[in-house]
């Protein structure tokens, strides 16, 4: 069973964001990883979205791990 979708916070969309960035990726490529469309990265970062917490979770990794590994 999916977890019910929680809603994010500007600043919670906000940090998404800066990880994407700082991680060099464009939506095009993160959602090529995450097994989504770009459309859903989109509206993650935007303020007042609705996210299963799994797929937050899980992308918050993937950008910690890249940021992580192209910072040594």
């Amino acid at each position: 069973m999916a977890d019910t979708p929680v809603m994010m916070t500007y600043e919670e969309a906000k940090e998404l964001k800066e990880m994407r960035q700082e991680a060099g990726l464009s939506t095009y490529k993160i959602a090529e990883y995450m097994h989504c469309k770009h459309g859903k990265i989109e509206l993650l970062e935007k303020e007042g979205t609705g996210v299963d917490p799994d797929f937050l979770d899980r992308l918050k990794k993937r950008y910690q791990l890249i940021i992580k590994y192209k910072n040594t």
